[in-house]
């Protein structure tokens, strides 16, 4: 999936399902930055 998106214009990274109200922030924060990293 990450090798094949790389080829995209652009994409849609969404965080709203499946993140549970005890979860790290700080875990979130770096998924998101290696997202925007490309990674």
């Amino acid at each position: 999936m990450l090798e094949e998106g790389k080829a995209a214009e652009g994409h849609v990274f969404n965080l709203g399902h499946g993140v549970l109200p005890e979860t790290d922030p700080d875990v979130l924060l770096r998924v998101v930055e290696l997202v925007h990293a490309g990674l």
